[in-house]
């Protein structure tokens, strides 16, 4: 029997929530996350997903995901379910068309089609597998024009200074990617203190800033929210949620850090380390994986 149904897999899975499978289900079902390349092989034309926001939003990442299937903890969860660079771009942009009834107007280049593309610093067809996630968007063109960097019209974010920032600077939203005033952006960091006490735990927190949006993995959930300079102090919103059970000290940990994240007002960045801080007080302490 015939099904008109098409698989859209969330092969992120396989990197942030792994270990959990693993603990919950076994490691026969766990290494069966998301089969892209059975139901390829089957001869179906499958998508992937961030499912955000429990996710990051990271189209570069979710390829990885699919080509590496390597967790947060290094293991590999299904090697065989791995697909081929091409395969995982096809699941995020030709299949991805055709699965919304859009392949008329999107999903390849074609004369004809909108001209939605981005131009990346490197092809993820020739690099490493392992460095597709390293992969930086340069351009991004939107039916024709190009929407990022920003056009030469538009205002300009804040000058960088030739003189060394002070030690604490503050998050300006406008201005959070630029590398003299948020050196935390684009990087993952992993918690290691909190409120002075070590963090011992097998998957511990992390989070990400950029462009005004805080992404945290919990190690349970995923939360999210926004991060603004208001009176010279840093303000981080309330934290979005998923609500997927855990471990009882992984669900108190994660309390605990959301309930920290909530009194920052500051941040130092010396190497590799990241702190948070509060009235001049650090409240966590984190590495960069």
């Amino acid at each position: 029997m015939q099904y008109d149904v098409r698989p859209s897999f969330y092969t992120l899975h396989t990197f942030y929530f792994a270990e959990a499978h693993i603990a919950n289900r076994g490691r026969r079902q766990a290494m069966f996350i998301s089969p892209m390349r059975a139901a390829i092989d089957a001869g179906l034309r499958p998508t992937n997903h961030t499912d955000f926001v429990v996710a990051p939003l990271d189209q570069l990442m979710m390829l990885w995901s699919a080509v590496n299937r390597v967790s947060r903890g290094g293991a590999e969860i299904g090697p065989d379910q791995r697909v081929t660079a091409y395969e995982g771009l096809k699941a995020m942009t030709e299949w991805a068309a055709e699965q919304y009834g859009e392949e008329n107007l999107k999903g390849t280049l074609e004369v004809g089609k909108l001209a939605d593309l981005v131009v990346l610093d490197k092809d993820p067809l020739k690099v490493e597998p392992m460095a597709i996630r390293d992969i930086k968007v340069i351009e991004t063109i939107k039916e024709g024009e190009t929407v990022f960097p920003a056009p030469e019209n538009r205002a300009e974010p804040m000058a960088e200074s030739s003189e060394p920032p002070p030690p604490n600077r503050s998050w300006r939203a406008y201005a959070c990617d630029m590398a003299h005033v948020n050196q935390a952006a684009g990087r993952l960091w992993t918690l290691a203190k909190l409120q002075g006490s070590e963090v011992r735990s097998a998957d511990p927190p992390t989070l990400q800033f950029a462009k005004g949006k805080l992404a945290v993995f919990g190690g349970v959930n995923r939360l999210t929210g926004d991060y603004a300079l208001v009176d010279d102090r840093v303000v981080i919103s309330e934290l979005a949620s998923t609500r997927m059970a855990g471990p009882p000290e992984l669900i108190e940990l994660e309390t605990n850090f959301a309930k920290v994240l909530g009194s920052v007002d500051a941040f130092h960045v010396e190497g590799r380390v990241l702190e948070l801080l509060q009235d001049g007080n650090v409240v966590a302490t984190f590495h960069v994986q």
